[in-house]
């Protein structure tokens, strides 16, 4: 009787673990589709914060990047680090990229802690790769991201006006830059 239970708590907590796998790896906003150009390795280096929903911009985050690589499997590695400014001290952790179906699409899966992988879909990127919005898994994680601290008014402008086309609430938006 107890090699039965235990198989079923082990049978029902495999299928949790499953189906929130599978649920965090997607994206749901309706209008945040991935780009089908994305180039990786274009993709790759430090990127800025300079705008975002508080999920990622938030009073204790300064400095918030990420620095891309890619991995010899063909995934990426990506560092991202912060300064908690009531602290003054320095945050960094590296986490793992895969791409959602094929690499030249911009729907990639990302993990800071072992298997749990949340989706984000890079849904705009210019000619340069120097400027990018992510939407996260629901349109409350959103973010631009930029090369340099200085983004032109007219590109934040753009980004700003796509982000709001795919339902980010601009109340909660944060612009650093």
């Amino acid at each position: 009787m107890k090699t039965r239970t235990k198989a079923a708590i082990t049978l029902a907590v495999g299928a949790l673990g499953y189906m929130a796998y599978r649920e965090w790896g997607r994206v749901k906003p309706a209008r945040a589709y991935p780009i089908d150009s994305f180039e990786p390795e274009k993709f790759v280096g430090s990127w800025l914060v300079v705008a975002g929903t508080p999920q990622w911009v938030s009073s204790c985050r300064e400095n918030l990047s990420y620095d891309f690589s890619i991995l010899p499997d063909g995934s990426m590695q990506v560092l991202k680090s912060y300064c908690e400014a009531s602290k003054e001290r320095w945050h960094r952790s590296v986490g793992h990229v895969l791409f959602r179906g094929s690499s030249s699409r911009g729907a990639l899966r990302v993990s800071f802690c072992g298997p749990f992988y949340r989706g984000y879909n890079v849904v705009a990127v210019d000619e340069a790769y120097s400027v990018a919005l992510i939407i996260g898994r629901t349109a409350a994680e959103a973010m631009i991201l930029s090369r340099t601290p200085d983004v032109p008014a007219e590109i934040m402008e753009k980004y700003i006006s796509l982000a709001k086309y795919i339902g980010v609430k601009m109340g909660a938006f944060v612009c650093l830059a």
